[in-house]
């Protein structure tokens, strides 16, 4: 399993725009769900974090093959894919592949009654 946490630099103005995309996305649960499955990905997460004035992405992934979830999302005709890469493209500094940091992974523990499913918040 591949378990990462990326840390993309937000665009000044769009975090907004992202907040109001994402929000969006429980709206088309049966649509994301399909991707990640196709994917292979058993949790994704994002966050914001402001640091020093400058917001920040954090995408959190728990897939089992990460390059698997790469190839697939990037040969995918999905409208919520079209519609979230041309955002990730135009808001995050550098697009996706501008990712600031990737963490050093120390321990990934999950728990054997840990629900499966989507939160919504």
């Amino acid at each position: 399993m591949d378990v990462i946490l990326l840390r993309c630099e937000i665009a000044e103005g769009k975090t907004a725009e992202l907040r109001e995309f994402l929000k969006g996305t429980r709206d088309r649960e049966a649509e994301v769900l399909d991707l990640l499955g196709r994917e292979g990905m058993y949790t994704e997460s994002l966050f914001v974090e402001e640091v020093n004035g400058t917001d920040y992405l954090l995408w959190y992934m728990e897939a089992e093959d990460v390059d698997r979830v790469i190839e697939v999302y990037e040969a995918a005709t999905d409208d919520v894919v079209s519609e979230s890469d041309g955002l990730f493209g135009e808001a995050l500094v550098g697009g996706l592949e501008g990712a600031v940091n990737e963490p050093e992974l120390l321990m990934h523990a999950v728990g054997p009654g840990r629900p499966s499913g989507t939160t919504r918040r």
